[in-house]
């Protein structure tokens, strides 16, 4: 999964940024909404490592096509969804033309 790696502790389950992958986010910023939906769908917690990573590169989301953004978060669980959409701040996906 390139620069998401799963670390298995008792409970719960941390997403944590791969040390050898710091570009990664950067060169695919739909990993951030995977990380999220992750956390969403399957109760996992973000790392503070990557929680700040995350913060660094939010901005790029916005580079990206809305229709692969709004498929993503179709991927999500019904009752997530808005919360996905608010933490990231993904209104914008919904008021674009595609």
């Amino acid at each position: 999964m390139g620069c998401i790696q799963i670390i298995y502790l008792k409970k719960p389950i941390f997403l944590k940024k791969a040390q050898n992958n710091k570009k990664r986010l950067a060169d695919d910023p739909l990993r951030i909404l995977r990380a999220y939906r992750f956390c969403y769908e399957l109760n996992f917690l973000i790392s503070k490592k990557l929680e700040r990573a995350i913060k660094k590169n939010l901005e790029l989301i916005k580079q990206l096509n809305p229709a692969k953004i709004r498929e993503e978060i179709e991927k999500c669980p019904i009752e997530k969804r808005k919360n996905l959409i608010n933490d990231l701040n993904l209104d914008f996906v919904y008021n674009s033309k595609i």
